[in-house]
């Protein structure tokens, strides 16, 4: 028997052979961390809400954040010698899926960034989802959440470290996040002490959707998890079980061969 713990709040859940038997909930407040938007969040302007994050008005009886449109682009916003008509595509075409966010499964993700983050030094884009997911050839963003104490999360990051050049064929970025350390210098430790060069590395409590977005979101009740967030859509397409891991290596498959791909036969059922 061994023992995994509720990220963030110490809660125990003891594993009993392939069951996971929770001894109690991640608790969640009106912040927006247990994976919605909220009241709050909407009218201070959240990124969790709106993107880009600028207050929006509640409405009550939908339960959803009317956001504003997005300021308008810089008459020249390309910086060349021509005023640009129609600037907000002319600096390119990425443009974010518009609100309501959310961090459960099939939600379609807040944009998130993570200013302490530190990059690996194979990594050249900041630890941004909204520029990540803009990045030619990016197929997928994978998230890793562990913790210090946990020996299944080493194990876990020794598997991903191992599939390297699986991620660099398929286009797959990670963003690890270690729930148990209080900055991003320690998450980075904990990562470079697996050997690990690539991903962003990140503790999540300055994550510009609201801080703890992830580790806050009550989609796991153990650490490891993993979640896959599809590029195209930013839907948080994959949600890792407390019983089984994910099957990354064959998502990562999928994605690379259709990004929009049915992933369901590898994130389990829903």
């Amino acid at each position: 028997m061994s023992a995994r713990h509720c990220v963030g709040f110490g809660i125990v859940a003891l594993v009993l052979g392939a069951a996971v038997v929770p001894l109690g909930g991640c608790p969640a407040d009106d912040t927006g961390i247990a994976g919605r938007c909220t009241p709050l969040l909407c009218t201070a302007g959240s990124a969790f809400c709106c993107y880009p994050a600028l207050p929006g008005t509640w409405d009550p009886a939908t339960m959803t954040c009317a956001c504003p449109p997005p300021p308008a682009a810089d008459a020249d916003a390309d910086a060349d010698a021509d005023a640009d008509a129609d600037g907000d595509h002319d600096v390119g075409p990425c443009e974010y899926p518009p609100s309501p966010y959310g961090f459960t499964i099939h939600d379609i993700t807040p944009a998130m960034s993570w200013p302490s983050a530190v990059t690996g030094p194979d990594e050249t884009l900041p630890a941004d989802t909204a520029v990540i997911r803009c990045a030619e050839g990016v197929n997928g963003i994978f998230i890793m959440v562990g913790a210090t104490y946990c020996g299944t999360c080493a194990e876990r990051m020794r598997e991903i470290n191992g599939l390297k050049s699986t991620w660099v064929d398929y286009g797959i970025k990670w963003v690890f996040v270690v729930s148990d350390v209080t900055s991003a210098t320690q998450a980075n430790a904990y990562v470079n002490s697996f050997g690990i060069t690539f991903g962003w590395r990140t503790h999540d409590g300055d994550n510009t959707a609201g801080p703890n977005t992830i580790i806050g979101s009550g989609n796991y009740a153990a650490v490891p998890w993993s979640g896959v967030i599809r590029p195209t859509t930013m839907e948080l397409a994959c949600d890792e079980p407390d019983t089984a891991f994910l099957d990354i290596a064959n998502i990562a498959r999928a994605m690379s061969t259709n990004p929009d791909a049915a992933l369901t036969s590898y994130c389990s059922a829903y």
